[in-house]
């Protein structure tokens, strides 16, 4: 194949020298090692690279065994199979060796082929769209390989192929460089709210001692929240349920909350309020129990779904500040110690009530800290807004240059 030839439109498999998986060794989890040859599960195909930081390790013999999933430096990775599926990435060039499971697939391209092209056009709205044809009526999430291997792939010549690798590699620093310092601001802000939350770092102007409550005495708790699947109520409403809670830090009026309906009753004991705490109650796994957000404004006829909590402050308590003192990572370690259930695992009322809690005396010292809080949110919040701006972006650019739609213009030489 004439790799200065136009563009041409063909199948994955005759780019490819090889396309498959591995397989979990005999044992599974057990034969795991704690050093030795990387064992690549699905959980390391992160989002464009290779993420190494949880990797499982295999012994250098089993290793020669499976000799069919050998991983090289310059391999295509895709998932293949579960919620990460069409996940790639391309294995770096100091990499030395490694395995892979069955979840995960390598795609390994000849010359004419940039394997990382290959990973961009993976990625794109038209890679994406190829795999979830795949999945169209299937009950199961998963790809085959001869599935795979029918990937319709435009190839420009591999000099221009080249040239649009280094322009979105451009834009993938960018990204790479904004998401680290998002990270590292979120990192900063946990420590400092966990020294402010916890009296070890105080504001010069107070000096009052804190006092010890419990979390009954600083707030009303509620833990009876509408069921979606018993919706009688005469009135229709919005309900702020348990993924509302669980993926949000703050609740607010725009946010797309389910349909339902509720009791004139209900809607006076349960509509939310502004600083209002939401908790999640009870889940499957303890892990999932007590993730908290609170109502950042008036809200429009929301009421509370069935999974949270609701903790409505006394006047005695700031209600931003008991928010943030609710969500950190102190308290969820206190929530979590009193969940209890065997199949599914919730807060008791009564235990939670009798939490105890170390409050600022001055409601001012209390404002203060949750002013603090806010001020980094807002950061942050700027901050991911540019970041979701520059995959936007990305995205769009992706799309004409890997359609021919845009052309790049190639440096003298043409390589």
């Amino acid at each position: 194949m004439n790799i200065d030839s136009p563009w041409q439109l063909a199948r994955l498999s005759a780019f490819t020298q090889k396309i498959g998986s591995g397989v979990t060794p005999k044992g599974g989890s057990s034969v795991y090692v704690s050093g030795g040859i990387p064992f690549i599960r699905s959980q390391n195909v992160a989002d464009d690279r290779l993420d190494l930081s949880d990797v499982a390790f295999i012994d250098p013999e089993t290793h020669s065994e499976m000799t069919s999933s050998h991983v090289r430096s310059h391999d295509v990775l895709l998932n293949i199979t579960g919620a990460s599926i069409g996940r790639s990435c391309v294995v770096p060039p100091d990499f030395v060796e490694g395995n892979v499971n069955q979840h995960v697939c390598i795609i390994r391209p000849i010359e004419c082929l940039d394997p990382y092209f290959l990973q961009f056009y993976l990625s794109s709205d038209l890679g994406q769209k190829q795999i979830d044809l795949c999945q169209a009526g299937g009950n199961r999430q998963g790809l085959n390989y001869d599935q795979i291997g029918r990937f319709k792939i435009p190839l420009p010549p591999l000099s221009l192929q080249h040239a649009i690798v280094r322009v979105l590699s451009t834009w993938d620093r960018g990204i790479r460089q904004l998401s680290d310092l998002i990270a590292a601001k979120l990192r900063f802000k946990q420590g400092l709210m966990q020294q402010l939350l916890t009296g070890k770092r105080r504001f010069k102007e107070f000096r009052d001692d804190w006092k010890s409550m419990r979390i009954g005495d600083v707030a009303e708790v509620r833990f009876s929240g509408i069921d979606k699947k018993t919706l009688d109520g005469e009135t229709p409403v919005r309900l702020c349920n348990y993924l509302d809670v669980y993926r949000n830090e703050m609740i607010r009026d725009d946010m797309v909350f389910m349909n339902g309906s509720a009791t004139s009753r209900e809607i006076e004991s349960l509509s939310l309020r502004k600083h209002d705490v939401l908790i999640t109650k009870d889940s499957e796994t303890p892990d999932d129990i007590a993730k908290a957000a609170y109502v950042v404004g008036d809200l429009d006829n929301v009421v509370l779904g069935y999974h949270l909590g609701l903790l409505r402050p006394y006047e005695t308590v700031f209600g931003p500040y008991l928010s943030r003192l609710v969500m950190s990572p102190i308290m969820r370690y206190r929530f979590t110690r009193i969940a209890n259930g065997a199949t599914r695992y919730g807060l008791p009322l009564a235990a939670t009530k009798r939490i105890n809690i170390q409050v600022p005396s001055s409601i001012d010292e209390q404002q203060k800290i949750a002013n603090v809080a806010d001020l980094a949110d807002h950061e942050i919040d700027l901050l991911r807004k540019e970041l979701d701006a520059l995959k936007t972006q990305k995205k769009g650019l992706m799309q004409k240059l890997l359609t021919g739609q845009v052309r790049v213009k190639l440096p003298k030489g043409g390589g």
